[in-house]
């Protein structure tokens, strides 16, 4: 791993989030829509974070929360953005990832966690790789953890504002 996108993380420290806005979406919902969502966070000034909560109920009024997870760290450059998917360090069973899961993450580009970064990983600097970022993001819901169209995910994002020393 490069680290460059993880330094910008830890370099520009929030003091706080933003109002953060939360909505539940079904798998279809967002996988229609979710490479376009990533180009809209692009394209605003600042620090957004972006999370996808895996729900396996197909209910939209009910809840069945897993704890996997996407999660999503656009910066302030508006041209990066860090993925990450979640590891059996945040997992309970039976919720764990196979080792079926955790192969077909790597064969779908996702890195691997490593002593820096504890989920799977991916970072994106230009159009394209932003693009595949949401491919691979879409992919892992319906291929990885095995959601259909109608399964529920909880969808939550906020602006982080930055506490940046502009004397630097």
């Amino acid at each position: 791993m490069s680290g460059s996108l993880y330094d910008v993380l830890d370099a520009n420290h929030g003091t706080h989030d933003g109002p953060a806005q939360e909505r539940v979406a079904t798998v279809f919902e967002v996988v229609r829509g979710h490479g376009a969502v990533l180009a809209d966070f692009l394209a605003r000034p600042g620090r957004w974070h972006l999370f996808i909560e895996v729900d396996r109920s197909r209910c939209l009024e009910c809840g069945n929360d897993e704890g996997r997870y996407l999660q999503f760290a656009i910066l302030e450059d508006g041209r990066s953005m860090v993925g990450e998917c979640s590891s059996n360090a945040f997992l309970d069973d039976p919720f764990r990832l196979t080792l079926h899961q955790e192969l077909a993450l790597v064969e779908l580009g996702w890195k691997m966690p490593d002593e820096r970064v504890p989920n799977w990983f991916l970072e994106a600097t230009t159009d394209q790789e932003v693009a595949r970022l949401a491919d691979v993001s879409c992919a892992t819901l319906t291929q990885v953890f095995g959601l259909d169209d109608q399964h529920r995910l909880t969808v939550r994002f906020c602006e982080r504002v930055l506490d940046i020393d502009e004397s630097r």
